[in-house]
This record gives C-alpha cells, sequence and structure tokens, in this order.
C-alpha cells in the first residue's frame, strides 16, 4: 500500500519499504535539505478507483538510537485508537511524532487502480543537530483495509516490536532512513 518516494531537489529518494536488518537501523539516505518535501506513495490494487475520503496517510518520525533499533513501544495500539478518529492525535508514544504538520493527510484526489497517488508532507528538520538520524515511517490505510494488530504477526507467534520489523510484517508501512548532514 505505501511507498516513500521524493523528486529531484526533494532531498531523499527511495523506492519501497526498507528499513535495515537485523543490527538495526543504518540511515540509507544522507540530506542537507532541512524543509523536504516527503512524497508517500498509495497503492490501489483494485479494479475500482478508491475515493480520496476513504485514505488515510500518516508521516512519522522517530530519533536512530545508538544501537540502531527504533522500538514500536506502545506506537501501533495508539495508531489504532487513531486510525478511527477524524481528530488528530494530540501525541504520539514512546519518542514517536508527526514528521509533518499533521500525523494524517488524506490524497487531493481518488486513486485509480494500478496508478500510485502522492500525498506529500512538507517535512521541518530545521531543529534537528548535524549528525542526526531518523526514521521516517509512513502508514496508508483505507476504510476497507484498515490497520489492526494483524499487522505486527512476524509468524510462528512473533510479533513487530521494532520499526525495521514492523515494515517486514505489514503492507500498510513503508519506511526510510536518514542521516541528517
Amino acid at each position: 500500500l505505501a511507498g516513500l518516494t521524493a523528486g529531484p531537489g526533494r532531498a531523499m529518494v527511495s523506492s519501497c519499504a526498507s528499513v535495515s536488518g537485523p543490527a538495526g537501523v543504518t540511515p540509507e539516505v544522507s540530506i542537507t535539505n532541512r524543509h523536504p518535501a516527503v512524497h508517500v506513495l498509495v497503492h490501489h490494487r483494485w479494479s475500482d478507483p478508491l475515493l480520496s475520503n476513504q485514505v488515510k496517510v500518516a508521516l512519522l518520525r522517530h530519533d536512530v538510537p545508538s544501537n540502531g533499533v527504533v522500538p514500536l513501544g506502545v506506537l501501533w495500539p495508539a495508531l489504532i485508537i487513531a486510525s478511527g478518529s477524524n481528530a488528530q492525535p494530540a501525541s504520539l508514544p514512546d519518542g514517536w511524532s508527526k514528521a509533518g504538520a499533521t500525523v494524517w493527510q488524506r490524497p487531493t484526489d481518488a486513486i485509480d487502480p494500478r496508478v500510485p497517488r502522492a500525498v506529500t508532507f512538507d517535512v521541518d528538520l530545521s531543529s534537528d543537530q548535524r549528525g542526526t538520524a531518523i526514521v521516517l515511517l509512513a502508514v496508508v490505510m483505507s476504510d476497507s483495509n484498515q490497520i489492526s494488530d494483524a499487522d505486527l504477526d512476524l509468524g510462528g507467534g512473533n510479533k513487530a516490536a521494532t520499526g525495521d520489523q514492523l515494515v517486514v510484517a505489514s503492507p500498510h508501512v513503508a519506511a526510510v532512513s536518514l542521516f541528517i548532514e
């Protein structure tokens, strides 16, 4: 359902979900632009268009700890609760915060089958120090394809507990890690 990209001069290029492997997050992209426009691509694989008012897209951020492991904590249950409301959550738990002006946005137009639609977040990194590493996590859902506790399922009774595990487990999530120069 989601992918993160940005055009030339937009500070970031990444084609889909990937925050590194078992050792934790290694920043994928170096960035100097402190005000990038981050595009979350929403894919719809069905025969009929999906109306824009049926889609929600969130872009969240978290600093990468020194061990490279970005914990989910209770973020996912909080997002599940917040997704059922039209109100923006006042805050997010466990070091997570909104990456743009709002947590949730909707596409401006319907999403046609087989043609992704971008939802753009203006991200402000001006208060981040040089040398900071962050993860941007995009969450996409529709009225007929909501996020749920099942998105944490890694199989074999294991549940995602970190950002990189969530990206592997859930089709609703994409992520990119940034190093701020």
